[in-house]
């Protein structure tokens, strides 16, 4: 996926709502890459060439810089920490394969948070043990 680092991607991520900042988290804490159909592909073209030029690599760096563009004024850590619920509970079985891979995507995207700005993750993880309960 690419490095969005700028203000711009943020801003735009924090004003989307919350199904649709859970699916970017979702496909790039656990390397889905682009949804399938936002490419253009020629014919002959086939998923390894987008693999090969989109990465399927997870990247916890990015969900947690854009999970960093919730930090505001008002609810911020709330509405971060409500995307991070999502991700964890929402559409799959608690104990399955695919439970767990999230569990420890989330993790590697709240520890990346951490990096990024401790203090925001230190709100975004007391509000996501209160949801927890």
């Amino acid at each position: 996926m690419l490095v969005l680092n700028d203000p711009p991607a943020r801003a735009i991520y924090a004003g989307l709502d919350t199904t649709t900042c859970v699916c970017i988290l979702r496909r790039a804490a656990l390397g889905l890459g682009r949804r399938p159909g936002s490419e253009k592909l020629a014919t002959l073209q086939t998923t390894r060439l987008l693999e090969r030029d989109f990465g399927t690599d997870p990247d916890a760096a990015l969900a947690a810089l854009l999970l960093l563009g919730k930090k505001g004024p008002g609810a911020g850590a709330k509405a971060a920490a409500e995307v991070l619920f999502r991700f964890k509970t929402k559409g799959t079985t608690s104990g399955s394969e695919k439970w767990q891979k999230r569990q420890e995507a989330a993790g590697e995207v709240a520890a990346a948070l951490n990096a990024l700005d401790a203090a925001f993750a230190a709100q975004v993880a007391d509000e996501l043990a209160k949801k927890m309960k």
